[in-house]
């Protein structure tokens, strides 16, 4: 007898520590799920269902699920690189705010025959707000007290947390109620029901997909509701409030992909809509199931229901179209405006170059000197941002082509040690270019004085873009390259704008090869130089920017710090820019 109680002793231990080591898999997994809609921190989701698995685990097995909660929130946050006091203080505030939860909830729904019939509901409202303000104000305390976040986001931080664990609880909690007092009875569906069942999963399938994967479904939001209408009607209420968890999931999921009327701005007003949004579901969800369990959902109900959607439906509709079609606007005058400002920036770095060529233009010969006192007027203000230096590319062929000629231009033959562009791949360098093509002034000197000589003839991108402007008369750009100042390399460009004996430009090809002196050339890298052009338009207005090559492949050189992933409403243009073809990309910023 003593050997029999000792090993249903053990079976019990067992199956103690089997039921926690599952709760501690369940609430990790689904504190994984969560942290994936993480907003203002790496820790604050807006989505929290692990407080609804956790809630969910004590009522239906007791206090000792506890255990395993602390332990899965305290894994899942650890692993967010949070420091192990703050990690502890969230997963004891996770852990306290299930069994709160739920000794209020026994407490309570006793009350049901003093209070009424909606007395579930609304005690069920209340538990779930108060147990989720509790965790929420131990995981915003642990968190400031890290530094892990500012003073100015505390309040931000424990509405967001709040309100994502009080959805997490809104969606399940109910869910694990009817298990409990139905023991799994109320799922069945009778073999006559079959096709209802069939038609129920397409209808809600199909309004979900038209409100978040359609343009024009975004204004619809309220026929979502209908689905639930037919549960109630059709089936026990649990059907509603899986109904209304499997909108939820899907609304989540195509809002992080960039699909439905919740991702303009999803880092902001975004996600809080998405929230006023599920919360709105849920607690529709829960109304309906109790009308539908007292047997109150009967004609005047349901027609009551659908007159009062569609008047919100009508009010919603003109209200996010005409705030759409206002955002809408604003979004090309931003684009306008960004545009405008990029256009500007571009045309100042031409006129700069095209001054150099009229600078030399005006003398028979500029000494290094002299063009040290011309661009430091330049580079001493910050109308250049991104300029890494002006130069002057002299041509070898000058002294061949002008030892006839009486003019000092023969003076600018380069006598310097030329080197070729350095690491340079294979398929890249130009093994004997028609002409050569050395850099003999730059400024500033300094960062830049090791460049002296450098004849970028030797490499393709460069050699092509100052043959087309010396051929062409005008500014050229190159493809993208690195340019490389103090070890460091970064994507740029340089543009080429041509110089000519006597400073005209020959009307033809054959006579501007032959006047053709050199080249006044600035490199810019092109991030900085963007960054400085878009930084007032960088909250509101996201950009990416992409040149097409001779092969005929799209290249990505520029892209705003956020770049968001709805794509609705993308604006798309193409600007010239020395004679490059730049592809732009517009999208509503953070801010906007």
């Amino acid at each position: 007898m003593a050997k029999n109680t000792t090993l249903e002793k053990i079976a019990v231990h067992a199956k103690t520590i089997g039921f926690i080591a599952a709760s501690f898999l369940a609430y990790y997994i689904s504190a994984r799920l969560g942290l994936e809609v993480a907003t203002i921190n790496k820790q604050t989701s807006a989505v929290w269902p692990a407080t609804g698995i956790g809630i969910s685990l004590v009522y239906l097995f007791g206090p000792r699920m506890a255990i395993g909660i602390f332990a899965g929130a305290f894994l899942a946050n650890f692993e967010t690189g949070l420091n192990v006091p703050a990690t502890l203080v969230i997963s004891f505030g996770n852990s306290l705010e299930s069994l709160l939860a739920v000794w209020f909830f026994n407490r309570y729904m006793s009350q049901q025959s003093v209070y009424g019939i909606y007395s579930k509901a609304v005690f069920g409202l209340l538990i779930l707000t108060v147990g989720s303000s509790v965790s929420a104000f131990f995981g915003t305390v642990a968190i400031w007290a890290s530094s892990a976040m500012p003073s100015h986001l505390v309040l931000k931080n424990w509405i967001i947390w709040s309100m994502g664990d009080f959805l997490g609880a809104l969606f399940l909690v109910p869910i694990a109620y009817k298990i409990k007092v139905s023991k799994f009875a109320s799922f069945r569906i009778q073999r006559s029901q079959i096709w209802k069942f069939v038609i129920m999963f397409v209808f809600t399938a199909a309004l979900c997909r038209f409100v978040f994967n359609y343009e024009f479904g975004k204004p619809f939001l309220f026929l979502i509701f209908l689905s639930m209408l037919v549960a109630a009607n059709w089936f026990d209420s649990v059907w509603v409030y899986l109904v209304a968890l499997a909108v939820s999931i899907y609304t989540v999921q195509q809002t992080l992909g960039g699909h439905g009327p919740f991702t303009e701005n999803i880092q902001n007003t975004g996600f809080i809509h998405l929230q006023i949004f599920l919360a709105a579901l849920g607690i529709t969800a829960l109304g309906v199931s109790i009308l539908k369990e007292d047997t109150l959902l009967l004609l005047r109900p349901n027609l009551a229901l659908l007159f009062c959607w569609t008047l919100s439906g009508i009010a919603f509709y003109f209200s996010y179209s005409s705030a759409a079609m206002e955002d809408e606007n604003r979004f090309f005058s931003k684009v306008s405006l960004s545009r405008k400002a990029i256009e500007v920036q571009m045309s100042d770095y031409i006129r700069m170059l095209e001054s150099g060529v009229s600078f030399f233009g005006a003398s028979d010969f500029v000494s290094q000197k002299e063009w040290h006192l011309f661009t430091s007027k330049f580079l001493a203000t910050n109308y250049y941002p991104g300029i890494q230096g002006i130069g002057i590319l002299f041509s070898t062929s000058i002294e061949d082509r002008f030892k006839n000629s009486a003019s000092s231009v023969s003076h600018y033959q380069p006598n310097i040690k030329t080197f070729s562009v350095p690491n340079v791949p294979e398929e890249m360098q130009v093994k004997s270019p028609e002409d050569g093509f050395v850099l003999t002034y730059v400024e500033p000197l300094e960062g830049n004085r090791t460049a002296i000589g450098l004849n970028v003839s030797t490499e393709k991108h460069r050699y092509e873009a100052a043959i087309r402007a010396r051929d062409s008369g005008l500014p050229a750009m190159s493809e993208e390259i690195m340019i490389v100042k103090d070890g460091e390399g970064k994507l740029g460009f340089i543009i080429f704008a041509p110089i000519y004996k006597g400073g005209l430009t020959p009307e033809n090809d054959k006579g501007r090869r032959a006047a053709f002196i050199g080249f006044v050339s600035g490199s810019i890298i092109f991030e900085n130089f963007m960054s400085a052009d878009v930084a007032s338009f960088e909250n509101e207005v996201s950009l990416k920017i992409f040149t097409n090559s001779k092969d005929g492949v799209s290249r990505e050189v520029y892209t705003t710090q956020y770049w968001p992933h709805n794509s609705s409403g993308e604006k798309k243009e193409s600007i010239v820019f020395a004679g490059k073809v730049m592809n732009l990309a517009w999208r509503k910023g953070h801010d906007f």
